[in-house]
């Protein structure tokens, strides 16, 4: 990303830009090590069916949490990683292993 940015005369880079850089690259890292080091006995993909919220990344977060939740209750040994994506129309939503 960053070396897209030097390429832009108009663009100065910022220690922010490079702190964002590095923060995303550990996050990225650090999912891949859970993900890898963890035997996942299923994968599934989760998408918010309602046009209205669909956009909203803090409502399908808070939503996915609640349900989260709702299932760690029940079941204690429930174990999971989710990741959020956007689709290219901008909707977000979630890929889930346990």
């Amino acid at each position: 990303m960053v070396e897209k940015l030097k390429d832009n005369w108009n663009y100065k880079i910022t220690d922010r830009d490079i702190v964002k850089q590095k923060t995303i690259s550990r996050a990225k890292r650090n999912v891949r090590e859970v993900a890898l080091s963890n035997d996942f006995n299923f994968f599934v993909t989760l998408t918010v069916a309602d046009k209205n919220v669909r956009y909203d990344v803090d409502f399908c977060f808070s939503e996915l949490r609640r349900i989260l939740k709702q299932i760690k209750r029940q079941h204690n040994e429930f174990i999971y990683i989710f990741i959020c994506e956007k689709h290219k129309d901008g909707a977000y939503h979630f890929h889930r292993s346990r």
